[in-house]
């Protein structure tokens, strides 16, 4: 498991699970990820404090914090 993660307290009232990333182009590939035009939702826990890091601080991915993961 990764290690814990600094992450926003509070999204809509509550602390955020997973982030959900997208694609400006039709594929584009990091941390070890591939995204595309459609929304990806990983969960916080899946992810280390650099891989979040890279897929913030991205211009290619439109990345935010959700409290909930979709099933």
């Amino acid at each position: 498991m990764a290690e814990p993660i600094a992450t926003p307290a509070i999204v809509d009232g509550t602390a955020p699970r997973a982030i959900r990333v997208t694609a400006t182009c039709d594929t584009f590939r990091r941390a070890g990820r591939a995204f595309g035009r459609e929304p990806v939702e990983i969960d916080l826990d899946a992810l280390s404090q650099a891989e979040l890091d890279a897929l913030l601080a991205e211009p290619m991915l439109v990345a935010v914090f959700v409290a909930d993961v979709e099933d």
